[in-house]
């Protein structure tokens, strides 16, 4: 599924300072993401100690069963949380996506800034965060 959105700016500098938050917005996100798995992870190697301690003690803790999936559509998949540790690869995967939305706005940035000293509207159609459709509107187009 893809959403569409249509913004116009009144020029390539509005449209690259709003380029630009969106990459900052994406980079944080990205962040927040990297660190769920650092937190996972760390909570695995806490685990994993816990049960290679107390076993040297002849303590057995019980195992958790493994994080029950259900993929609902083909794009959506239902997780029941039991084990944080299951859910690194998912929030490996989100940071990886982020990671490559970043790739591609700074790409776009990237070209965008040699057209700065076009002073002409633009429309830009995103879909899912991206520019799909970046418009330079040189002539204007009158109501039909």
């Amino acid at each position: 599924m893809s959403i569409f959105e249509v913004k116009e700016y009144s020029n390539v500098e509005e449209f690259l300072k709003d380029l630009k938050n969106r990459i900052e917005n994406v980079r944080r996100d990205v962040v927040k993401y990297l660190k769920k798995v650092d937190e996972v992870s760390r909570a695995a190697k806490r685990e994993m100690f816990l049960r290679a301690a107390l076993s040297r003690h002849g303590i057995r803790l019980p195992m958790v069963p493994r994080t029950p999936t259900l993929e609902l559509t083909e794009d959506s998949t239902l997780i029941i949380d039991l084990k944080p540790q299951d859910l690194s690869p998912v929030y490996e995967e989100i940071s990886d996506k982020l990671q490559e939305i970043v790739e591609k706005l700074s790409r776009i940035r990237d070209v965008m800034e040699n057209l700065k000293i076009i002073n002409a509207p633009i429309e830009v159609y995103y879909e899912n965060g991206i520019p799909k459709y970046i418009i330079v509107k040189l002539r204007t187009l009158e109501e039909i």
